[in-house]
This record gives structure tokens, sequence and C-alpha cells, in this order.
């Protein structure tokens, strides 16, 4: 029997290699951290519950657990585990594959059962501690002396000497029945006094001691009390540590039993992958691996779970490890399907209960519209495969896309939608795509020619904006701000559109926009995200600029006043005044016949220029009045702003942009001036529509009026005084409630039903005609009219209000 060592060494934490030679068995070893080799072949895992025990192969000491060792192939390996009188040693046939677990726990001494203690000590414990100090009795006072008469007399004596002695000095005959009288007087009062005195000092001292000896008692009471309540708790405290000596006591003997059983239990050796041999000194398991597909999932790139011609997509199979034993070289493969091909993916080793996910990439060639099927497998390198997982799927055939410009809106920083030389506008352009998914989708706008700049990037000519990928139906907006210089007589912006393949996108066209003409306002402008697309969308702006009716023939005695307040100086703006202007107008022009040369268009008035066009106080001579034909001439008012109430003299007021809505008397214009002065017009018609509450709020929630609290004024409104003589009056609101807006067109709530209404879906008869009386009718429509949008929209009561003849026409 030959036995040979080599060593070389490069220092303390370098690795050391070993060659040992015993019996004819070479074995390497490798020191790393946990981890040591012995030959070539199965390996051999020793694990215990304490860590750090000598692990003896054969006799010779190859590491400390736990360790995995790779053993060659032999019979009756001695693995001998732990140190001291009794170590653990399993004797086995190592098998030429395979992995060998060894679950060890190892023999301890049992320990010491500790004593219990006296009652005496464990009192000894307490007092030494601290826990109850001593308590000392307290000093009893001591009790008063009562008074000696002795002390009285010698003051009588002393008493009858001096006045002896006074008798003598004087040489008096009557001098000894004097001193005799004097002495004995003297005598008896100062033994008198001193006896009062002894005597109130005794009684004093006495009260005095009383009351010290009633504390006295009392502490001697508290003290006895404390005591017993010492003593209680000193019980207390000693069976406290009587039975935590009890409780140590049973815990010691316990662990003691759970040693013993422990040391009476064999180690268990388990063979994972590996065939079982021949033990002794242990107990063998085998512990093969349980794979289980928990879920087979398609994500593809655009999201639709349909698998389209040419999309590549991944497939994540998540496997799980439901046995005990180690799977090892678990791999995810699929026979893919007709014109999908699937690549195989490696999830490596999964230990007992480990679940693992892995990505199978799909690429799909020439698919049909249909299902495909994939069918995956999980396989284990030692053959515990899992059973197949098999998933259906839609597949699409190749559509190319089709990309179209659905929708053109445009805005201006008023939120009108007109397009102004010198004016900054935004263009808003709605791509759709109504054909198959595209991809990498680009939008190109070409201003056309030097007329038309690009208000951020102005020395371009073009400017591109990325949309991405487009599936089937979905559209995106896309908008760019641009301005046209004062030398420009149309809009010529042009923009193209371009898609991954570039064979489906969409060449250069003009959007077609003129300049000066009111357009559709841009109310979507947060693109889409992937997914969220749909096949028809909110349109740019109201629809009331689509199909305005036209009117019979122009009326050349026709004049329109139209006020849009937007922005005020001390007050919320009103954020769609400047674009019920915009929008009214068009009607006034093209439905009520006026001509462009007859509208008064007042954007954010103030209140020098209502008195202009309207008349001050007493003088109704504005400009109306010098343009106006007494009994010939129609006149159409519109305002939309704010309104609010004099909280002192109680009257409605427009209020100008400059007003001071705290002083309305000085700021404002009142409706009743407003009404005064129409009245001296002598028109043949007037008809005035208020998009506006006189309640002092806002839609916005703010109230106008801060010196003052608006609330529950009744407001002298005027209005239908003024319509009994033969007007028209449309106003928003009555009372105290607010006039809302209609955020999704873009426009007052009365504004937009007021214009629907005149378009046509106010004509009940279907007449082409819409009077006062139909009008009414649609506005309070209790499914379709202002109070129901108003609760719809905004959960507030708003009821319009509508004075005037019947059957007076409107358009």
């Amino acid at each position: 029997m030959a036995s040979w060592v080599r060593c070389v060494g490069w220092g303390a934490g370098r690795l050391i290699w070993c060659v040992v030679v015993f019996a004819g068995l070479s074995v390497v070893v490798e020191a790393q951290p946990g981890v040591w080799a012995a030959g070539s072949g199965p390996t051999v895992e020793v694990i215990t519950d304490l860590v750090g025990q000598m692990i003896r192969l054969n006799g010779q000491e190859v590491g400390r657990t736990p360790a995995v060792l790779s053993v060659t192939p032999m019979r009756s390996a001695r693995i001998e585990v732990g140190s001291g009188r009794s170590p653990r040693l399993v004797i086995f046939d190592v098998p030429s594959t395979g992995r060998i677990r060894l679950d060890i726990k190892v023999v301890r001494d049992t320990l010491p059962v500790p004593v219990l203690r006296t009652e005496e000590a464990l009192v000894g414990v307490i007092e030494a501690s601290g826990r109850f100090p001593p308590l000392p009795p307290p000093v009893r006072p001591v009790a008063p002396r009562p008074p000696d008469s002795r002390t009285s007399s010698r003051w009588g004596i002393a008493a009858t000497g001096l006045g002896s002695l006074v008798c003598l000095a004087r040489d008096d005959r009557r001098c000894p029945a004097v001193s005799y009288v004097s002495a004995v007087g003297l005598g008896l009062a100062a033994k008198w006094l001193v006896q009062r005195r002894q005597q109130w000092e005794f009684e004093r001292a006495q009260r005095a001691h009383q009351r010290s000896d009633s504390r006295w008692q009392e502490a001697e009471l508290e003290r006895r009390e404390r005591l017993a309540q010492r003593a209680e708790a000193l019980r207390d405290a000693v069976a406290t540590l009587r039975r935590e000596d009890r409780a140590r006591q049973l815990a010691v003997i316990e662990q003691n039993e759970r040693i013993r059983r422990t040391n009476r239990e064999l180690p268990i050796i388990s063979f994972i992958g590996a065939p079982e041999t021949p033990v002794a000194g242990a107990r063998t398991q085998l512990l093969p691996p349980v794979l289980r597909i928990l879920s087979l999932t398609l994500h593809d790139t655009d999201g639709d779970s349909i698998l389209s011609a040419g999309e590549q997509a991944q497939l994540a199979v998540r496997v799980a490890n439901e046995g005990r034993g180690e799977a090892r070289g678990v791999t995810a493969v699929s026979a893919g399907a007709d014109g999908i091909h699937v690549a195989r993916a490696t999830l490596g080793a999964l230990g007992a209960g480990e679940i693992r996910e892995a990505w199978l990439e799909l690429r799909a060639g020439d698919v049909a519209d249909g299902t495909a099927s994939i069918r995956v497998e999980a396989q284990e390198g030692n053959g515990f495969d899992a059973d197949p997982f098999a998933l259906t799927f839609p597949t699409r055939a190749y559509r190319p896309p089709k990309l179209i410009i659905a929708d053109v809106g445009v805005e201006d920083a008023q939120g009108r939608a007109i397009i102004a030389p010198g004016s900054s506008v935004e263009v808003t352009v709605r791509v759709q795509n109504r054909g198959g998914p595209a991809s990498n989708v680009r939008v190109v706008f070409d201003r056309g020619d030097s007329t038309v700049l690009f208000t951020n990037e102005s020395g371009r000519s073009t400017v591109e904006r990325e949309i991405g990928r487009l599936r089937e139906g979905e559209y995106r907006d896309v908008s760019i701000e641009v301005v046209a210089n004062r030398r420009a007589t149309r809009f010529p912006l042009r923009v193209s559109i371009s898609e991954a393949t570039g064979r489906f996108g969409l060449p250069p066209q003009e959007l077609g926009l003129p300049l000066l003409a009111t357009q559709r306002p841009v109310t979507q402008r947060t693109l889409t995200g992937v997914g969220g697309g749909v096949a028809n969308g909110p349109v740019l702006g109201s629809a009331l600029l689509e199909g305005i009716p036209e009117a019979r023939a122009p009326n050349p005695n026709a004049f329109a006043v139209i006020i849009g307040n937007r922005n005020y100086r001390t007050a919320p703006p009103v954020t769609y005044a400047a674009n019920d202007a915009a929008v009214v107008r068009q009607y006034a022009e093209r439905t009520l016949g006026v001509l462009p040369g007859n509208i008064f268009e007042l954007p954010d008035a103030t209140k020098s220029t209502l008195e202009d066009v309207f008349g001050v106080a007493g003088n109704p001579n504005g400009q109306l009045k010098d343009l106006v034909i007494p009994g010939r001439s129609e006149v159409f008012i519109f305002f939309s702003g704010h309104g609010a109430p004099d909280p002192e003299t109680q009257r409605a007021y427009l209020v100008p942009v400059d007003a001071n809505a705290n002083r309305l008397g000085i700021t404002g214009y009142s409706l009743d001036l407003l009404y005064e002065n129409l009245a001296a017009l002598q028109a043949k018609h007037v008809t005035v529509v208020i998009d506006a509450c006189f309640s002092g709020g806002t839609a916005g929630g703010e109230m106008l009026i801060t010196a003052a609290s608006p609330i529950g004024i009744r407001v002298n409104d005027p209005s239908r005084r003024f319509a009994a003589g033969g007007a028209t009056v449309i106003a928003a609101a009555s009372g105290q409630q607010l006039a809302n807006w209609f955020p999704e067109q873009r426009h007052g709530l009365l504004t937009y039903l007021f214009l629907k209404g005149l378009r046509g879906e106010a004509d009940q008869d279907r007449d082409g005609s819409v009077t006062v009386g139909e009008m009414r009718a649609w506005l309070t429509h209790p499914a379709t009219g202002l109070p129901y949008e108003a609760r719809r929209l905004h959960g507030r009561e708003q009821t319009p209000q509508v004075w005037g003849s019947e059957g007076r026409r409107l358009r």
C-alpha cells in the first residue's frame, strides 16, 4: 500500500492543489470555499446541520462541510463526517454517473441539567440585586417633661430677699413690716408668674408632641404596610425565579432529548439522477425532479395577441420544478408551426420548488388568416421531462397599411380657429391607419413657400414628427406651430407620411387651409399610446363649422355686433369666448345674411369700446345708431364673456375686460343701458344672445366680486321687459346659476346649442326656418337641451331664458 502526497502552494488565499494517492485511489482536492474535488465522476454533496465539520474520504481528510466532492467511481467509499469520539460513518458504492446528496446530523453531547436553587439562595439573589431596599423604622418623638415647682419657690425667695434689702437700705422704722409684706407679696407674685409661664410652655410642648406622635404613628403604619407589600413582592419574585429555573431545566432536558433522538438518526443519502447502490450506516432515497410548464404566453410586437405575417414575437414559458430533486440541463423546445420559426431557450438547473421563466423567439413568415398552434416541451438532462404545453393563437396574413389624413384642426393663441397673417397658429393633423399594421410612421410638414414659417424652427423648410407604430384603425394627432407672414396670400402648408417599407406612405399634399377664415378648432392634442387607438375618435373641433346653412339672400340692412371677451385684466379668462365669437361670425355672415362690412367684431371689448358702439347713458348715438335705418334694419347682438351683479343696485352688468368687478357701477356696462340704447335704434327687430351669467361666479368656480358676496342677490333682469317691446333675448342662465362651458367642443354651452339649433336641429316642422318658439323648445328639451347637458357635463343646474314672439323667425 503506497501513500504519496504532493502539494504546491502560492500563498494565502491562492489556489492550492493537492494530489493524494492513498490505497490506489487518486484524489484531487481544490481548496475553494465549500467546494472540493476528488477524481472525476459523479458529485457527492455533503451537508450537515453544523457548518465546518471535518470530512474524511477513505480515511483521508478532504475538506469541511458543506462541500461538493467529485469522486472517482469505486466500491465501498467510506465517508466520515465530524470529529471527536462519535463521527458519522457512511459506506456506499460510488456509481459512474449522477449526483449523490448526503444529509447528516452531527452527533452532539448532551448538556448538563441545571440544579434548582433553594428559596434562601433565591432571596439572597433578589436582595443582592437591590430591587427591595431596607425600610428603616421612623424615630418616635420624646414626650415633654412637666414643670418643676422648685423653680417658682426660688423666684419667691429671691423676691422676698430683694424686698428686705431695699427696706434696709432706706433705714425706715416701718421697714420690717413693709419688708415682710412686700417680700411675701413679691415672692408670691413671682412664684405665680413663673408657674404660669412654665405651665403654658408645657402645654404647648404637649400639643407639639401630640402632633409629632400622630405623624410617627402614621409613618409606622405606612412602613408596616410597605413591609407587607415588600414581603408579597419578594414571594412573587422568588416564585418567578423558581419558574425560570424550572423552565431552563425543562428546556435543557427537552434539548437533550432532541440531541439523543438526533444522535440515533441515520444520515440520508439521496441519489439524484444516479442509480441506487448498497449503503451502510445511512438511509437512502431517490429524489427525481418533477417538471411542469405553468404557463405559455404570447407577446407580439403590437400587443394585439395576433401574430401577423413578418411579425416577430416571443413566447414566455414558465417552468416549475415541483419535485424534491434538482432538474439539470432544462431547455424549452418547440417544433414551431407552418410558417412560424421558434428558437429554443435554455433554463439551466432548477432546484426543488424553483420556478423559472424563459423566452422563445418567434418569427412569422408567410402565414394566412386563421390560427396556429405552438407545442412547447421542457426537457431535462436526465430524462425527467415535463408534459408538453400547447398554445393556440390567431394569425393574420399580410395586409398593407393604408395611411390617410383623417382630420385637420387649427387654433391660434386666443383659442380661435382662424389663420391670420402675422399670427402664430397650431395646426393639428390626425393620421389614421385604415389598413394593416404600419411601423416607423413619420409625418413631414413642408411649409410650401417662404410666406409660411415654422414658429419654433424658422430656419427649416420641413419638420418631421415621429409617430411610431400604428395598428389597424389606430390614429394619432401630431401638431406643429406655424405662422404666415404679411406677404402671404394663401396658406400652402403640405404634409407627407412615410412608413417602414417605404411603399405605403402618403405623398406630399397641401392641407388646403385658407387665410382669414375660421377653421376647425383643435380639441384632441394628446398622442394616443400604443394599444390605445380607436377606429373613430372625436373630431378635431366643433362640428358646428360643417354644413352651415346658407341664407336665402344677403340682407344689406342687417347689422351684427359680436363680442368675445376672453382675456380679462383682473378676472379669470373666459376660455372659449374668442372661439364662440369666431364661429358666431360665420353664422352671422352665412346663415343670417349679414354683410361682412356690417359686422362689428369686438374681441376683448373694453368699456370705452362698448360705449363707442352702443352709446352712453342719455346718449345712444354710438356707431351702431349711425348705421341702423329705423324701421328697416335688423340687429343681431352676441356677447360671450363675464356678467355680474351690482350688490348695491341689484342691476345686471356686462363686464368689459378692463372692468373692476367690485365697482361695476363705474367700470361695467349695465344691461339696462344696453337695452335702453338698443330700443333707441328703432330697428325693425333686435335679437340679443348673451352667453354669460349674472351670478358673480365663473364656470371655473372663481368669484368675480371680492368686496362683497353676491350670493343671494336677486338681480333685476330687464330682458323680459325689453323683449316685450318686440325684441328677442336668449340668455344662458337664470337667477344665481352659472353659464357653463362645453370643453369637448371648445364653446360656451349656450353658444354651442344655439348654433346647433340655428343650423337646423331646432327646426321641428322641417320648413327650413327656425322660430323663437322652436329655439326655446330645443334649448329646454329634457333629453338634449341645455339643462340636461349642464347636469351631464358638470352636475349643475342651468336653465336658459328665451323671451320673444313665438313665431318670430331667427333664420
